[in-house]
Formats: structure tokens, C-alpha cells, sequence
């Protein structure tokens, strides 16, 4: 007599747990919609940087450029 009323409160929790895992999940449940990433727009033509790019060599000169272990800079 004690075993079943040992088992039939673990069947119940059980059926609980069934119950539940059955139900369809929203996908707001697993999806996060913040921060919305910014929009970038591709370059005017081809080979040109999208918006959201740092031109590191214009051409001309190199001031983009940091060093790993330059301390008073930093990169923008």
C-alpha cells in the first residue's frame, strides 16, 4: 500500500510535465527582437564599402591604424 502512494504522486507530476512539453511554442518565447540591429546599405558600386565600414587606407594615409599595444590611442 505505501508503494502506490509513493508512485501515484510522481505519475501525476508526470502527466504534468507531458501535459505542458505538448502545447506549441510561440516564437516569441525564443526569439528577441532588441536591439535591432542597424540598417547597412551596400556600397554605390561594386567594391565600394557598405555604410557601416571603417576605411583603414584611404589611399593617402595610414591614421586609422592602431597598434595592439599603443595605449594613448584607440580606435574609434
Amino acid at each position: 500500500m505505501k508503494k502506490r502512494l509513493k508512485v501515484i504522486p510522481l505519475l501525476l507530476l508526470f502527466g504534468i510535465a507531458v501535459a505542458d512539453a505538448q502545447q506549441p511554442m510561440k516564437h516569441e518565447d525564443t526569439e528577441f527582437y532588441s536591439p535591432v540591429p542597424p540598417v547597412v546599405t551596400p556600397g554605390k558600386s561594386c567594391g565600394k564599402a557598405p555604410s557601416d565600414a571603417i576605411i583603414l587606407f584611404n589611399g593617402k594615409d595610414l591614421d586609422k591604424w592602431v597598434l595592439a599595444d599603443d595605449t594613448t590611442k584607440h580606435a574609434d
